[in-house]
């Protein structure tokens, strides 16, 4: 969340920060929020877009933000786990359930001995490793479940753009913990490649609004 000097490079970011109000909008409008995976999905939403503010707001202060910046993402993991295990039977959410708790007590964890501010490379690792496993497999047995109607299927759309961003991000995380040079002089490439994939991100979010259908309108 710097300021590179390139004009167009900026205003993406600054205009990046008002894109997850786009699904919301459209969840509100078409009346859909209701649903539980549209609940959670408004949540996420709203979470990344507090966060993002809160960065652009203080970001001369930015340091001080860290443990705020920390819940955020905790939080956001939390509703992202919840949206997910709608799709799932009760033998894998059940599986889910213990595996997101146990890295959830392994964060709190962490956070109360060596504090709230200090980020542990291999449990944001674990993090979003484990979003992306939870996504991709979402994402196949929504194509299973959905079968002709797929494009109708919010969980699809949501797998989609949760995949693809959470991909980019452990991408990133592990080439700057196995290269050092690639970390220090690469840093203003790999929040730019983040831009982007966030913008991919709630682009499919935004079709997930879009797009969804109730299985009773898609009788009609």
């Amino acid at each position: 969340m710097f300021r590179t000097g390139n004009s167009f490079i900026d205003s993406f970011s600054e205009i990046l920060a008002f894109a997850p109000l786009l699904p919301v909008f459209v969840i509100l409008f078409r009346r859909i929020f209701h649903e539980d995976i549209f609940n959670y999905l408004t949540t996420v939403c709203l979470l990344d877009f507090i966060r993002r503010l809160t960065i652009r707001i203080s970001q001369p202060n930015l340091t001080k933000l860290i443990p705020l910046i920390h819940v955020f993402s905790l939080m956001e993991f939390i509703f992202l786990v919840l949206a997910f295990r709608t799709i799932l039977r009760k033998g894998s959410r059940e599986m889910v359930n213990v595996l997101a708790i146990a890295l959830i007590s392994a964060v709190i964890t962490h956070d109360i001995i060596k504090g709230i501010g200090q980020n542990s490379y291999w449990l944001d690792l674990l993090q979003h490793a484990f979003i992306v496993i939870l996504a991709g497999y979402c994402l196949v047995r929504s194509v299973k479940k959905e079968n002709l109607q797929i494009l109708y299927s919010a969980l699809f759309w949501i797998s989609t753009g949760t995949l693809f961003y959470f991909s980019t991000i452990l991408l990133v995380e592990m080439l700057s913990g196995c290269f050092a040079s690639w970390r220090s002089s690469s840093f203003r490439d790999s929040e730019l490649l983040l831009d982007f994939a966030s913008l991919a991100r709630y682009f499919f979010y935004l079709l997930a609004a879009l797009l969804y259908k109730s299985r009773e309108n898609s009788l009609e």
